[in-house]
């Protein structure tokens, strides 16, 4: 269950959206403003103000689009004047660059180039000032006790107290300490002082509901990358950030959302704006494909149905329940390929108590219809889903979703698999189709978890719209 967050939380950030709105409704009619009515300039040419105030939606959705994208909602972070203005210019020339292809649309009225200048400069120093001013409101309300945030440390050692010893100076960031976990590494005598120790590392989850924390700090130079690893993927599954003090080592890697409060390094592991940048692509490919084929296709759903219906008795549509994104449940679904009775008959083909390792495949299934081999063969079956891609439950590459108690028999090591969204089709059963092997088909999941790409999400696609037309699908 995820933590219960603070009231403050959503009302900061909602301030924060509200001064950057008013820095952009300023900063559009006051560039409005000087360009055609100020004599600033000689040459004047009449532009109603009421096409400047239907561009004034959009142009907001752009800006505050932009900064969103770029992070900037973040309101704990440890601002200087000199990132604040860094983090309004990047917004301001990113929202430019935007409305500017955005405008050569509307034919009524060319968008002044003095006046998208003038907007540009203008609300640099706007959202600058009225951040900076907000930004200390929010720190005064911090320092008296309103916004506090649980936050959770593993590790006892020097790194963990030069941390509580540095958030203890610094109250307007919120940061309240619930307490300490041991490491595996750690020895049972090891505390941190005046925080109580609230157990060990496999006792990560419980902690986390008890205590409603909503932020993990690695600060143990001792965990290796695999535990790091495997804190993880629980953390991300409660809706729980993860931060790291690295070791002085990890400083010559490049660090993803580096922080500096006074001495002390440490870093998010929240996803930085190129993997944002691949996200929001992502999931437009997916929703462009997705609606594409669903419109492309949909004439062929009453017949399909009416065969399914002929050949065997029940519902056309199969749904069941799978893992989502870090373990999720969603519905899946399916066009029916086997008989009706194709869960209580699984039970009498495979003795699944005995099952070792989390997967099984049947060749020549009993269950299966003989139309339903055909939807398989030429993966029809698998149409529905990219209803489910709509949703958002799956997208149209990834690791494929698991049913439920499969996943359940899963080590750490192998819940990997369930941190991003499950696909349609991946990399998986491209590269290893129809194997046993399921270490294999788990090093090719996570080979794609870690070099995903829209370069890479395109291969895979193309590969599989290359199966399907020869017929290569499941038998």
């Amino acid at each position: 269950m995820p933590a219960k967050r603070s009231p403050y939380r959503t009302l900061f950030k909602t301030g924060l959206v509200a001064a950057d709105l008013l820095a952009i409704t300023t900063a559009l009619f006051a560039a409005y403003s000087l360009r055609f009515w100020s004599p600033l300039y000689s040459s004047f040419k009449y532009v109603p103000i009421d096409y400047y105030l239907y561009a004034w939606p959009v142009v907001s959705v752009v800006f505050l689009g932009s900064s969103a994208f770029l992070g900037l909602y973040e309101t704990r972070k440890p601002y200087r004047a000199l990132s604040i203005f860094l983090d309004c210019l990047a917004a301001a020339t990113l929202g430019t660059l935007l409305v500017l292809p955005l405008s050569f649309w509307v034919r009524q009225f060319t968008f002044s180039r003095w006046v998208v200048i003038l907007n540009w400069a203008l609300l640099v120093g706007l959202s600058f000032l009225l951040r900076r001013l907000y930004q200390d409101v929010v720190e005064n309300l911090r320092r008296r006790g309103k916004d506090p945030l649980p936050l959770l440390v593993v590790g006892t050692g020097e790194q963990a107290r030069r941390l509580v010893e540095t958030l203890k100076t610094h109250p307007e960031l919120g940061y309240v300490v619930v307490g300490a976990l041991r490491s595996q590494n750690a020895s049972p005598q090891e505390t941190l002082d005046g925080y109580p120790m609230l157990g060990e590392l496999r006792q990560l989850v419980p902690v986390i509901h008890k205590y409603s924390v909503e932020e993990v700090v690695l600060a143990d130079e001792a965990l290796d990358a695999m535990q790091e690893f495997l804190i993880l993927q629980p953390c991300r599954a409660e809706g729980v950030k993860i931060q790291v003090v690295p070791a002085l080592y990890d400083f010559a890697l490049s660090v993803r959302g580096l922080r500096v409060i006074d001495n002390l390094f440490w870093y998010s592991l929240e996803p930085t704006v190129s993997q944002r940048w691949y996200a929001f692509m992502k999931r437009g490919v997916d929703l462009a494909l997705s609606a594409l084929v669903l419109t492309l296709t949909a004439p062929l759903f009453p017949l399909i149905v009416l065969i399914i219906r002929l050949e065997s008795p029940g519902p056309a549509l199969f749904s069941q329940r799978r893992t989502g994104t870090n373990g999720k449940p969603f519905t899946m679904y399916k066009f029916r390929s086997m008989v009706r009775n194709a869960q209580e008959m699984l039970s009498k083909i495979v003795d699944l108590e005995r099952i070792e390792r989390p997967a099984f495949k049947l060749q020549n299934d009993p269950r299966v219809t003989r139309f339903g081999a055909f939807l398989r063969r030429f993966s029809v079956d698998e149409l529905p889903q990219f209803y489910n891609v709509l949703r958002g439950d799956m997208s149209l590459v990834g690791p494929r979703p698991e049913e439920l108690w499969i996943a359940e028999k899963y080590t750490e090591k192998e819940r990997a698999r369930l941190q991003i969204k499950p696909g349609i089709t991946g990399f998986q059963q491209i590269r290893c189709r129809g194997t046993d092997d399921f270490d294999d088909r788990l090093r090719h999941d996570l080979y794609y978890i870690n070099n995903r790409s829209l370069s890479l999400d395109l291969s895979i696609l193309l590969e599989t719209l290359w199966v399907v037309i020869q017929g290569k699908g499941r038998h």
